[in-house]
């Protein structure tokens, strides 16, 4: 029986992460938009990396043949670390470019109130002086 919970982490995160950085950097290209568009790729490489060195290692646990017996594991091991430092770079860089992002749309949206606030005092000031 499969279980849900890998195919919603090894498929779907990744793939909304990309798609979410995507968006963000189609919108307004800065720095966090950058940092989660490259943070995404890297995770959703990484993790391809990764089940791919282990489909690797696990198609040949049966066989006799060299390969199999050890004299390549370790750079099939080696290949499945680097893939690992990658998504988890691509993790830290895409929690990074989203505090960014959301940081700046906090002080966007706490700009936006301060002007419509300036807005409606100007409004009131000049119906008050037509009167």
């Amino acid at each position: 029986m499969v279980s849900i919970l890998p195919l919603l982490i090894y498929l779907i995160i990744p793939v909304v992460m990309l798609i979410a950085g995507i968006l963000a950097h189609r919108g307004k290209a800065f720095w966090a938009t950058w940092m989660m568009l490259i943070g995404s790729i890297l995770v959703v490489i990484g993790l391809a990396g990764m089940i791919a060195s282990m489909a690797i290692i696990y198609s040949n646990l049966g066989s006799t043949a060299p390969m199999a017996r050890g004299t390549g594991s370790s750079m099939r091991i080696v290949l499945m670390a680097i893939a690992g430092l990658g998504s988890l770079f691509g993790s830290l860089a895409y929690a990074a470019g989203l505090i960014g992002l959301c940081a700046r749309w906090g002080a966007t949206a706490r700009r936006a109130a301060e002007l419509e606030e300036l807005t409606q005092s100007l409004i009131t000031e000049r119906s008050q002086n037509q009167n």
